[in-house]
């Protein structure tokens, strides 16, 4: 997948958005809950949008918005490495950041089987609706 200049003001517009959510979420409650959801949130996302794109159901400008630009600015793996990099971290902070990164991967992987199976399911509707 190819980056064009192109889709730079489309990536910013996305990058906005995704960090006014971010930010906005930030409010909600304990910080780490609020990153570890917000992670686990953009890692199916992320999964979900990558596989519209390798399925070319997703355009590259429409992928460098959500992907690039909302989803990329909505997580954070840098906020999971300062709660760590306090002195006072805590087992539990350590327990849940690693979780955390499990839990995006099983996510993600779930996003994109998801899109795969809908994709092949809408090609199986048009190869019988071509076929009458």
């Amino acid at each position: 997948m190819r980056r064009r200049s192109g889709e730079i003001p489309w990536v910013l517009a996305g990058g906005f958005l995704g960090t006014l959510a971010r930010y906005g979420l930030g409010f909600l409650g304990d910080p780490l809950w609020i990153l570890i959801a917000i992670n686990c949130v953009g890692c199916f996302l992320l999964g979900t949008i990558f596989a519209l794109r390798r399925e070319n159901r997703l355009s590259p400008r429409d992928y460098a918005f959500w992907g690039t630009g909302v989803v990329g600015s909505f997580t954070t793996f840098s906020g999971a490495m300062v709660l760590l990099a306090v002195p006072a971290a805590q087992l539990l902070t350590w327990l849940a950041v690693i979780a955390s990164i499990v839990v995006g991967i099983l996510l993600a992987l779930v996003g994109s089987w998801l899109v795969r199976r809908v994709v092949s399911k809408q090609d199986r509707k048009q190869d019988r609706g071509a076929a009458s």
